[in-house]
């Protein structure tokens, strides 16, 4: 038991750990999180999306082998902190305490992330121009151009989403950029750029509510009916255009203006839409109070080194 305690306690395996952990996340990185496969395949060529995928590169920070490594250096560490924090405490008022405090700030950033990993709370939100969110605290977010940089063969280099953000504190408004890697956060939530659409869109009015269908594509209505967009088209001019509809297996065509058992068909065209991915984390405070404590631990490091070289100066 002794040896098992010493091996998990080791420096050895510390340095090991922090090694793959520091080249594992650097790798990750280099690459966008938690983006749609196609966005990966679009970006990157075959091989090399297939490599990221398989992995777990596009959400590295929440995979199985972050959070094994993570877990090893935290008892790692836990058994290395607790084990000299219970020497020192031998030593009363004259322990050196520095290092234990630094190392429990690390102990609860690691858990803090973990739980963050864990329990963040992601939702996805498909907007056009012009459309908006609402966020807790009165605040609103509001999409005012969208903006999809290509490289020279067509493939996506990067999406912008231009929106105009207001809040309580200003209700004139200001406007911001978000984009890959470059999010959001307002109101205790972070907005991120996801993925991007465009294409033909029929718009759907059903329940109270207006709904985008894609061609294609199929939505859950609020009575439990399906509705599926077939693509099919009755007429070739813009006037006589209808889209071919399945509610619930039953197929029928709408004209734009017209309505069926509550489903009513707005329009069809062409729409440019963001999706924007809305993230809480609760677990934000225990991060931020995790470098509190290792600041802490770090100036009782510096005053300990900075007494002991005093006394040998004088001595």
């Amino acid at each position: 038991m002794g040896r098992i305690i010493r091996f998990l306690a080791s420096v050895r395996l510390a340095v090991v750990l922090i090694s793959i952990l520091a080249l594992l996340c650097g790798l990750a990185t280099l690459v966008p999180q938690g983006l749609e496969e196609s966005w990966y395949y679009s970006a990157y060529p075959a091989v090399v999306a297939r490599a990221i995928l398989a992995a777990g590169y596009d959400g590295f920070f929440s995979s199985i082998t972050f959070m094994l490594l993570a877990g090893l250096f935290f008892i790692n560490l836990f058994t290395c902190t607790l084990r000299r924090f219970l020497s020192q405490l031998k030593r009363g008022l004259q322990g050196r305490y520095g290092p234990d405090v630094l190392h429990i700030g690390i102990l609860v950033l690691i858990a803090s992330a973990t739980l963050s990993g864990i329990f963040r709370v992601s939702v996805p939100i498909e907007l056009a121009v012009g459309d908006g969110i609402s966020l807790d605290q009165g605040i609103t977010v509001q999409v005012t151009s969208l903006n999809a940089a290509l490289h020279p063969d067509g493939r996506p280099k990067d999406w912008l989403t231009e929106v105009r953000v207001v809040t309580p504190r200003r209700p004139e408004g200001f406007d911001s950029v978000i984009r890959v890697n470059k999010p959001l956060s307002i109101g205790g939530a972070s907005l991120y750029q996801y993925s991007w659409k465009q294409g033909e869109v029929a718009k759907i009015w059903a329940g109270g509510k207006a709904r985008n269908l894609e061609s294609g594509a199929s939505i859950t209505l609020d009575d439990g009916r399906t509705l599926t967009w077939t693509a099919d088209l009755v007429g070739k001019g813009t006037e006589t255009r209808a889209a071919g509809l399945l509610i619930d297996h039953e197929a029928i065509g709408l004209f734009p203006g017209q309505e069926h058992k509550g489903v009513r068909l707005e329009s069809i065209g062409y729409l440019e839409r963001t999706v924007l991915l809305a993230s809480r984390d609760r677990a934000y405070a225990y991060v931020a109070f995790s470098f509190l404590i290792i600041c802490v631990g770090l100036v009782l490091i510096a005053v300990d080194r900075f007494l002991i070289v005093n006394r040998e100066s004088r001595e």
